[in-house]
């Protein structure tokens, strides 16, 4: 079952046709996540700036087709990591608290540690270590230096570990997703709606592409629906992955690469700044979408 206003799967390739519609072009059939890119950057170089947010979501569709298109190996890995995410962000104080107890406890486990190996190293008579005897003690004195700076270490890298992994898995159905920025997006029929919105479209055109029902109640449902979409507070968010120092004196420049990597996610950088992605991804969602299309696997696809 599909998230709350997350379009089902075999929604998609109509509302991107309805989408492509709004600027009197039509996708390469079958409607995949790379045929509707393909519009998305024709269309960018000849639109006027008024028109792009129908290109943004255009390009929110694709995005949506291609997050579907992920292997189940990789959502349930993705599932997982927010999952543990949500868990950590719910214990960030006692990580805290055990960080600074550790670092307070060091010097004192040291002293005890020292005072251990001279304890060991004096348990023994040069006779008895002559013959095979080992002095043994627990907890060592490499436990206890040891393994609190293990902890500390692995408090210190999970964090960042884990942002990391959590967003390049997100990221991995985004074409124009970009290392510097973390996203937190709102649902696709919001964002899409929002966009539309911003092109200049009545609610009851938003309704007719993104829930196309006929006249009766179930229309009248759709235009309050996209009515609730519109007055949502669910925003897309986007957050530097770095903070940028205040004195910092390359400051100009890492804010004007933020905005660039910013204008790319929204898919406005331009071909000259684009990310250079493999093919891979969009032969399979070529493939994949074939399987389910009447026009079969057989059609020649299109490269970036």
């Amino acid at each position: 079952m599909p998230e709350p206003d997350e379009p089902p799967r075999d929604e998609l390739p109509e509302i991107g046709r309805r989408l492509c519609g709004l600027l009197g072009v039509k996708p390469r059939e079958p409607v995949t996540a790379s045929s509707l890119r393909i519009v998305a950057d024709e269309q960018n170089a000849v639109l006027p700036p008024e028109r792009w947010p129908v290109l943004y979501a255009i390009r929110i569709c694709a995005d949506a087709m291609a997050d579907h298109a992920l292997p189940r190996e990789i959502v349930e890995l993705r599932n997982a990591v927010d999952a543990y995410a949500r868990e950590r962000s719910q214990s960030r104080t006692l990580r805290q608290d055990a960080v600074r107890a550790i670092e307070r406890a060091l010097p004192l486990l040291e002293t005890e540690a020292a005072l251990r190996a001279r304890a060991m190293d004096a348990a023994l008579t040069p006779e008895e270590r002559a013959a095979g005897a080992v002095p043994t003690i627990w907890p060592s004195p490499e436990a206890l230096t040891m393994l609190p700076r293990e902890l500390l270490a692995v408090l210190g890298r999970e964090a960042a570990v884990v942002d990391l992994l959590r967003k390049a898995l997100h990221d991995l159905s985004r074409l124009d997703a970009d290392p510097l920025i973390a996203t937190r997006f709102a649902p696709t029929n919001i964002r899409m709606a929002k966009a539309l919105k911003l092109a200049g479209c009545s609610v009851a055109e938003i309704a007719t592409i993104i829930k196309p029902f006929e006249d009766g109640p179930a229309r009248k449902q759709a235009r309050n629906t996209v009515q609730r979409y519109l007055q949502s507070k669910s925003e897309d968010i986007l957050e530097a992955t770095y903070p940028i120092a205040r004195d910092a004196p390359d400051k100009a420049e890492q804010l004007k690469e933020l905005d660039e990597a910013a204008q790319r996610i929204y898919g406005f950088g331009g071909p000259a700044i684009r990310p250079v992605i493999a093919t891979a991804r969009d032969n399979r969602d070529d493939s994949e979408a074939a399987k389910a299309s009447d026009t079969g696997p057989g059609e020649p696809k299109e490269g970036r």
